[in-house]
């Protein structure tokens, strides 16, 4: 009897730490959730129309700081008859929703 209500203890613990846990993210999922953040910030602006200029965020270069991730991006800008790519550098929150703009 004393074994197994020790065994459910135990269980209970190792259960409750597993679910505590933040799942970390993979690399690629990272690069994903970065990439689409800075899109989100250059394609809805205020005042933005993107009838005429569109913004294409192709890959990302990071660097994790404490708070936030320091990146550099690959972007495409097309509008009616021109179409360029570029570079941007951004620091991003680690909850993905503030994007500050650096050139």
């Amino acid at each position: 009897m004393y074994y197994r209500q020790l065994t459910v203890v135990f269980l209970c613990i190792f259960l409750g730490l597993g679910m505590g846990c933040k799942r970390s993210m993979t690399r690629a999922e990272l690069e994903r959730e970065l990439m689409t953040a800075m899109s989100n910030s250059l394609n809805k602006q205020v005042n933005f129309d993107t009838t005429k200029a569109r913004f294409d965020v192709k890959s990302v270069t990071f660097y994790e700081e404490r708070t936030y991730y320091d990146c550099e991006f690959v972007v495409r800008l097309r509008r009616p008859g021109y179409d360029t790519t570029g570079g941007m550098a951004a620091k991003i929150s680690k909850d993905f929703v503030s994007v500050n703009r650096k050139y």
